[in-house]
């Protein structure tokens, strides 16, 4: 006779295409999918021998279930009348196992500790309420059952606490092909990671299962068990749970199989492995085992920790273990997990280890269920773990089990029991059924203080109570209520839901006849009608809709560093120190996003700096997730930070050891600046956001770039270049036109904000120029805001930026380059003069007869580019369209360039190389000359001085197949393969691209050539054209913006390589260098589209690369103190302005002063212009017309001696044809440093002086 599991298993079996014979995997036709008794079915999950069929032998015999029967009501409850601070809610079982499973709001405040305020009851019972856990926004908690599959009843439990003081119970669900409700982690843009450890009977596998904001479950993960877990063998149980939304990456526990502890039962089937999920799209890329672990319940990332490391319970042996997830080890698999701490007799074989960690890493706190014991450890050096509480104590507790610290880190709850399955399991734990309330010492160590007793409250009404987990809310601030809720859900790295267009091959029979037979789960069309499994049943967007509504805003904010004394990023000089200020630096940030899906939103930075950079980039997320909720949505997926590449901003704040050599080394002030100030343009973005329009348009820009290696250029074939040589004014071989986006709000039609895409180096300032500006795009933008201020379309706060396109071999010395010495042209191909050398070849710009160090030329083609941009902008109307579509997506990868194999199109396999930089590196270019005999076009390194083989090969001698994967490029640098003291160079880059309806913005790392970045805007277009042709109708618009994120030199076309000039010797990666940024590209670019509309933005994850903003070298001296002359005092005049000027006169004053460095002075000026004006009431003002702003008021510093540390500044006012006649005077603000250290402001003030 079967038995009911065999009846289940024959009826899958007859039901399940297997039962027709194999199924061929890549037979996906219809009939593959069609059982023997003709029912069409949408497969659920993988056959997997031994795993999911139940007669096989590693499959228990599932218990007799229990027929559910309506639970018992209590007596109504009236709750204590109190609203106190803290609050703790305990997930609490009827001690009966009868009456109602409920949640308990209980008082934690000292003066009214253990009131209950209020009980919620479920509508079932015999749950053995399990964890408990709260969204980020403090609105909902979500409870697990333990027990609830025996009962054939839901399994999680919803609770709406937006009124803290009276929960409600919301709903219940249960998942399709899991069970068993563990650990719970709260996602940022709302729902749930959730670990359920068995599959639907109970056995192994179990999932990670995913929900939405409405707790409605939406996945079931890993979709392909088979293929991920090689679960043959291999136990798949998961309990604890870990997401660093930051570092893209999940991890979970195993701890036992669910059914091996119910009667009868041939012992305990506990599992010593973790898995590492990749967060993107939740695939786990490795297992990490701990010897004899024995039941790993717990897993929680130790906040603050640099290598994202984390603590892992292993049960068995009683122990601590770190989990290093991004190390690997000697085989080269991800993830190493090493002994931390054991806990001693007490812990080992305890059945149940639980962990918390507070919120600065320093303390982690850990019940040890059997040994009746909470231990806890000083973690703040993980070389050096210290125990602080006595092992051999006994404690007044019986059974710990769930713990939590208190949001202020002044408290520990801790209760009183784990589980007790009664006659059906054989885990039945001692408890006290009570909630304990310890005190959190200043040194970390534990005070027993206070409990609730659960057991006595309850016991007429409920048969007792058993609460197994809590949560604790801090209303102190009720504006800003706090959770316990880790550290590593507040930060919104973002992540992707696939929804595949097909689900897995699988044999469901067994599981279908299983819901048949027990009656465990509502009828299919339920699943159908909610939405929860089938993908098309998710209510997209209609792609349809003429949907042109955006969220859209705009902010700017200084992000000026030290302007003195601290070497200029850019031409690699070290002697070019900065000496005072042209024009403040700025961070402009331009937000769209979805009015309808909070996630769906970028952010696109444009920033006065060299590029964009690996640790500015991590110090602004991490600043971001600081912030809290409101800013959640922000993380790696959709952040992309640019830079002007002006070669005239202060340095020393890249990540790389590269370019911190020339400015010896790391400075955090500099560092700060940026991050800082771009965190405020962010915040500024943010607040304006509203609902508006974005329209987007091109012109030429004639006369603002030359392409300055045109012999490299000429390599590519004729037939391609002959497409872009459209007159004798443009030959092609740089990029004419410039895109405009500009952003209008819908209320009343205002601009807010344009931004524009066009290519020219930020290198009109020449290399002997020592004054801090952004370069002719940050002239570009001044001139646009100005324009704006006196708009009335325009908003207040309006934003321009300007953000350069494929600038690699594009300059802004449109004269071209030109011999010193003899003023012939330097040579077409090496870019030298008549000795050989590239030293006395320099490009000219359009005002290069005016000795002042490119300045006039600088606003020259900041000026061309303004008044292109301007004219577009005004005229939008007529030559833009409107960006359409109800979509806004993003998408992040980090790849690893040093190796990575794929094929070309023509299914050629090539790879790429670890990063390496060849001779004509060193050359330079025409816009700023290397040092010494290197040249420009050199591909073969016997013709260079033997001494630079020298100190190349101290460096780093390259290996023979690193020689041959960079060929013809010769070695110079073999800067990727070098780890001491830090990384030289990013061999992992950033890839990423936005979309906002048919327009795509790929976010470039490096500087792409101008061919290359046509190559691979042709690439995206021609992909997105037939990817997104049913979802709009009008033609996708690729524009390309950077140097972005981790700046990684030059991308060339493999043609443009082999020709190694210094663009080609800079392309870190090899010949290969486009082609695998275009496939990686590509690979993505589906995310965009709009059936992804309805999950997250996509980010995939790691390898993360190295943020080394705490390792950096720094050989930077600070400012020791300031001196005045003797009988001056700071702020004094030297040399005063003359009585009167001419409009287009230069006006100078000089004041006794003091090092800028020693403020920054962000959001303020060092200089001002100040006018006279009088009221009709004859009341005088003086109003500030000019600041550092302005390009025109130009601040100088000089140190006049360096014993006596005296110093002077010059403040100089070209005055423009615009400044109105009147009366004027010079203000100088500056700020002087003790020798004690103490900061002291001051100001100084001119004479006045009249300009007619």
């Amino acid at each position: 006779m079967l038995s009911k599991i065999s009846l289940v298993a024959l009826t899958g079996f007859l039901l399940s295409p297997a039962a027709a014979g194999p199924v061929n995997g890549n037979d996906h036709s219809p009939a593959s999918k069609r059982s023997p008794l003709g029912i069409s079915l949408p497969p659920l999950i993988p056959s997997i021998p031994g795993v999911t069929e139940p007669l096989a032998s590693n499959a228990p015999p599932l218990p007799i279930l229990q027929i559910p029967t309506p639970p018992l009501e209590s007596p109504p409850f009236t709750g204590a009348n109190i609203k106190p601070k803290k609050i703790g809610y305990f997930w609490t079982g009827a001690g009966d196992n009868i009456h109602k499973d409920f949640l308990v709001t209980a008082s934690l405040d000292d003066d009214t500790f253990g009131q209950i305020i209020a009980l919620t009851d479920v509508p079932t019972s015999g749950n053995s309420p399990h964890h408990l856990g709260s969204s980020l926004d403090g609105k909902t908690l979500i409870g697990g059952g333990l027990l609830s599959l025996l009962k054939t009843q839901d399994t999680a439990f919803y609770f709406d606490v937006s009124n803290p003081y009276a929960p409600k119970f919301k709903k219940s669900n249960r998942a399709l092909l899991s069970s068993i409700v563990d650990e719970i982690r709260a996602k940022p843009e709302g729902g749930f990671f959730i670990t359920y450890m068995g599959s639907a009977v109970g056995t192994s596998p179990g999932r990670l299962v995913e929900t939405n904001a409405e707790g409605d479950i939406i996945h079931e993960w890993p979709e392909d068990v088979a293929g991920t877990l090689n679960i043959l063998g291999e136990q798949f149980s998961p309990h604890g749970l870990a997401v660093d939304f930051n570092k893209g990456i999940i991890l979970t526990s195993d701890f036992v199989v669910p059914i091996t502890i119910l009667k009868p039962t041939l012992g305990i089937q506990k599992a010593s492995t973790l898995r590492l999920w990749n967060l993107s799209d939740r695939t786990i890329i490795s297992t990490i085992t701990i010897p004899a672990g024995l039941g790993i319940q717990d897993v929680k990332f130790i906040p603050g920790n640099p290598e994202g490391a984390a603590i892992a319970t292993a049960v068995g042996p009683g122990q601590v273990w770190i989990i290093y997830p991004f190390r690997r080890d000697s085989s080269g698999k991800q993830g190493v997990a090493e002994l931390l701490f054991d806990l001693g007799s007490k812990a080992k074989d305890s059945l149940a280890i639980y962990s918390d960690i507070t919120d600065d890493g320093k303390f982690a706190y850990f019940t040890i269920t059997l040994g009746n014991h909470v231990a806890a450890l000083d973690i703040s050096d993980l070389n050096n773990v210290k125990r602080l509480d006595d092992p051999n104590e006994t404690q007044p507790i019986i059974g710990p089990h769930y713990v939590k610290i208190s949001p202020d880190k002044k408290n520990l709850l801790v209760t009183g029991y784990f589980v007790q399955g009664g006659d059906i399991s054989i885990v039945n734990t001692p408890g006290d059924y009570k909630g304990h309330w310890l005190d959190i010492l200043p040194d970390g160590s534990l005070s027993f203080n206070r409990s609730i007793d659960f057991e006595s409250i309850f016991t007429r009404d409920r048969g007792g109570a058993r609460p197994h987990s809590s949560v604790i809310f801090d209303l102190t601030d009720p504006k800003n209520p706090k959770t316990e809720r880790r550290k590593e859900t507040r930060f919104a790295g973002g992540v992707s839901n696939k929804f595949p267009t097909e689900l897995p091959e699988s044999s469901v029979g067994f599981l279908l006849s299983f819901l048949v037979v027990y009656g465990l789960y509502a009828p299919w069309s339920s699943f159908i009608d909610a939405g929860r499994w089938f993908p098309g049943t998710f209510n997209e967007p209609d792609i349809d809709a003429d949907n042109d509504l955006y969220l859209v805003g705009a902010g700017r904010a200084d992000i000026t560093g030290p302007v003195v004394e601290i070497n200029m990023m850019g031409y690699a000089d070290p002697k070019q120190l900065g000496t005072g200020l042209r024009q403040r630096l700025y961070a402009r940030a331009f937000i769209v996003g979805s009015t309808e899906r909070r996630n769906d939103r970028f952010i696109y930075l444009v920033l006065d700096t060299q590029s964009g950079d690996t640790a500015v980039r991590y110090g602004v997320l991490h600043g971001l997730a600081e912030l809290g909720f409101e800013y959640s949505m922000y993380g790696h997926h959709n952040l992309a930070l640019t830079g002007t590449h002006s070669h005239s901003g202060p340095g020393a704040w890249l990540n790389y050891l590269l370019p911190q050599i020339t400015s010896k080394g790391f400075d955090q002030q500099s560092y700060r600046a940026i991050v800082d100030g771009t965190l405020l343009a962010i915040r500024r973005a943010h607040e304006s956001l509203e609902p508006g329009h974005l329209s987007i348009g091109s012109t030429k820009v004639t006369g603002a770039n030359i392409n300055r290696s045109l012999y490299s250029y000429m390599a590519n074939p004729e037939e391609e270049r002959a497409k872009y040589n459209v007159s004798a004014e443009n030959d092609g071989s740089v990029e004419k036109d410039l895109t405009l986006l500009k952003f209008q709000r819908a209320s009343d039609g205002k601009s807010i904000g344009a931004l524009t895409w066009f290519p020219t180096h930020g290198t009109s300032m020449l290399g002997n120029n020592t004054l801090i500006s952004g370069d002719n795009k940050g002239v570009a933008a001044w001139l646009f805001e100005k324009s704006m201020r006196k708009s009335s379309d325009a908003t207040k706060g309006f934003v321009a930026g300007f953000s350069q396109a494929n600038v690699g071999d594009v300059s802004p010395n449109v004269l071209g380059a030109f011999c010193e010495d003899t003023g012939e042209p330097c040579d077409f191909k090496t870019s030298t003069c008549s000795d050989g050398k590239s030293q006395k070849c320099h490009a000219r710009g359009p005002l290069f007869r005016e000795k002042d160090e490119g300045a006039s030329s600088c606003f020259e083609i900041g000026k061309r580019q303004y008044t292109a941009a301007k004219a577009l902008f005004d005229d939008m109307g007529s030559k833009s369209q409107r960006i359409r579509g109800s979509w806004v997506k993003s998408f992040h990868a980090f790849h690893n360039m040093s190796e990575f194999h794929f094929e070309l199109p023509n299914g050629t396999e090539v790879r790429t190389c670890p990063a390496a930089l060849g001779y004509s590196f060193a050359a330079g270019t025409s816009d700023g000359p290397g040092a010494f005999d290197f040249t420009q076009h050199d591909s073969n390194s016997t013709n260079t001085n033997p001494l630079w083989k020298v100190v190349g090969g101290l460096l780093k001698a390259p290996r023979e197949d690193q020689v041959a994967c960079h060929s013809p490029k010769p070695i110079l640098l073999d800067v990727g393969e070098v780890f001491n003291p830090y990384q030289w160079t990013p061999n992992i880059v950033d890839i990423q691209t936005f979309r906002i309806g048919q327009l795509i913005i790929i976010v470039s790392p490096g500087e792409a050539s101008t061919m290359a970045g046509r190559r691979w805007k042709d690439a995206v277009k021609h992909q997105a054209e037939s990817l997104f042709a049913e979802e709009t109708d009008a033609k996708p618009v690729v524009v390309i913006g950077g140097p972005a994120n981790s700046y990684t030199h030059y991308i060339t076309t493999p043609q443009e390589y082999g020709v190694q000039r210094y663009e080609g010797a800079s392309t870190l990666y090899g010949p290969y260098t486009l082609d695998a940024y275009i496939n990686r590209t590509l690979n993505y670019l589906p995310t965009l589209g709009a059936s992804f509309a309805k999950g997250p933005p996509a980010h995939a994850g790691g390898p993360f690369p190295p943020d080394n903003t705490n390792r950096s070298l720094s050989f930077i001296t600070g400012v020791v103190r300031d001196g005045t002359p003797v009988f001056r005092s700071f702020g004094d005049v030297k040399t005063d302005v003359e009585d009167n000027y001419a409009i287009g006169d230069v006006v100078r004053a000089t004041f006794v002063g003091a090092n800028p460095r020693n403020n920054l002075r962000l959001e303020q000026t060092y200089a001002a212009v100040e006018r006279l004006t009088i009221d009709k009431g004859a009341i005088k003002r003086w109003d500030t017309v000019r600041t550092d702003y302005d390009w025109n008021l130009i601040f100088h510093w000089k140190r006049t001696s360096d014993i006596l540390a005296t110093s002077e500044v010059e403040i100089v006012w070209e005055t423009e044809s615009d400044a109105k006649p009147g009366t004027y005077r010079f203000r100088y603000y500056g700020d002087s440093k003790s020798l004690g250290g103490k900061i002291t402001s001051f100001e100084g003030v001119s004479g006045q002086f009249k300009l007619h």
